[in-house]
């Protein structure tokens, strides 16, 4: 999974407030409060080619005149599946002896 923080510059016109109502439509964009044309956008996608996809797709609407990559987190799978918490110290004073 990749998780990134995006700023996008949204037009303030009809263009910009429909680019807004796609990018909410999207599941994997999660859209936090605007200010002055600019927009904290995060993009969680299952792995990088589905995150630069979406990434492009947000730069290719219309009323979108700029898109920043602020941040990129590039999540490994968790070998124990999900739900499963990695115990940073297998060995604890209770279960291991020596």
């Amino acid at each position: 999974m990749t998780v990134s923080g995006l700023v996008v510059k949204v037009a303030k016109n009809d263009a910009g407030v429909a680019a807004v109502a796609a990018m909410r439509a999207r599941v994997e964009l999660t859209l936090g409060e605007g200010r002055a044309g600019w927009l904290p956008v995060a993009l969680e996608a299952g792995d990088p080619a589905h995150s630069h996809a979406v990434h492009d797709w947000v730069q290719s609407l219309p009323g979108v005149e700029f898109v920043d990559v602020v941040s990129v987190n590039f999540e490994e799978p968790d070998p124990l599946g999900p739900g499963v918490p990695a115990d940073p110290n297998p060995c604890s004073q209770r279960s291991c002896q020596t």
